[in-house]
């Protein structure tokens, strides 16, 4: 054997043991910073849940993290003290209408920037994106006198107009998905006599799933933690959980002074509030990977 190649096997073992080293330190480092991104994202909520189980005059905060008894009362007091169930409900009337309407629209329009053939279509489509850098609060007082003039200040209806336009990055996100899609089975569909609604629906939807979901979730989390639209346009009678916990309600028990805060039964609240959106991004995490994926197959 030459003595040249003879060096090299000698240093193969080497150079493995190099490449395994580095991405063992690699593979480390990548944990690292997982574990402090998964800290960071968790120290808030579990804090939130510490300062719940306080006692009601306990002062919230990084003092005594981990209280030395947990008060679970707090959280018959949080639902009971105050109307919740009536905040609940105009939160859900809210997201049962943004949700709907803000995928069956955005779908509808981000298929026909993708698939119908129209002059002006890309010029259009370039419009629509820009208006994700206009600033909402531009758009505020333009859109209060709006729905002033219309009538349908403090009622629900300002959601249903609210999202009739559907949302740029939403339609971007239809858009890249349906431009994905190959074009026989759009054509198959037209052979079987199938309308575009119909191809939406029967054909385009179904292999939409995982985008549906991001933007049902996406429209969910706007809509139940939406603050500022209540805080505009409703009187308290409407207002959802998210305004009224952190807004206009406050606790107070029989006998106590006035003006007294318990911030542990806010922090209940909070909890409680924060529950469904966990619950639905643990079911369909699998849908939100994929779909960030497929929408980025095209441009």
């Amino acid at each position: 054997m030459p003595s040249g190649e003879s060096a090299v096997l000698k240093e193969r073992p080497k150079v493995k043991k190099r490449i395994k080293w580095k991405s063992g330190l690699l593979r480390a480092l990548l944990y690292v910073v997982i574990i402090l991104f998964g800290v960071t994202f968790a120290f808030p909520f579990f804090l939130t849940l510490m300062n719940s189980l306080k006692p009601l005059t306990a002062s919230v905060g990084l003092s005594q993290i981990i209280p030395s008894e947990f008060h679970w009362e707090n959280y018959y007091y949080a639902v009971t003290l105050i109307p919740f169930f009536k905040y609940l409900l105009n939160s859900l009337i809210i997201v049962a209408i943004v949700v709907p309407m803000c995928t069956i629209i955005n779908m509808v329009i981000g298929y026909a920037f993708a698939r119908l053939r129209a002059r002006g279509k890309d010029v259009m489509f370039v419009i629509v994106l820009s208006t994700m850098m206009i600033p909402g609060i531009v758009t505020m007082i333009p859109q209060y006198i709006l729905y002033n003039v219309l009538g349908i200040t403090d009622t629900f209806f300002i959601y249903v107009l609210g999202n009739i336009g559907g949302g740029a990055y939403n339609i971007f996100l239809f858009k890249q998905f349906f431009s994905a899609m190959p074009g026989e089975l759009e054509e198959a569909a037209k052979i079987d006599g199938a309308g575009t609604l119909q191809t939406i629906f029967r054909i385009f939807a179904p292999a939409a799933k995982p985008v549906i979901i991001i933007v049902a979730i996406g429209a969910f989390q706007g809509a139940w933690g939406d603050y500022m639209t209540p805080f505009m346009y409703f009187s308290p009678e409407k207002y959802p959980l998210a305004m009224a916990l952190f807004g206009s309600v406050s606790y107070s028990m029989p006998g106590a002074p006035p003006g007294m805060v318990y911030e542990p039964l806010i922090n209940a609240a909070a909890i409680l509030m924060t529950i469904p959106p966990i619950i639905g991004f643990f079911f369909t995490q699998k849908h939100i990977v994929q779909g960030v994926v497929t929408t980025g197959l095209k441009g």
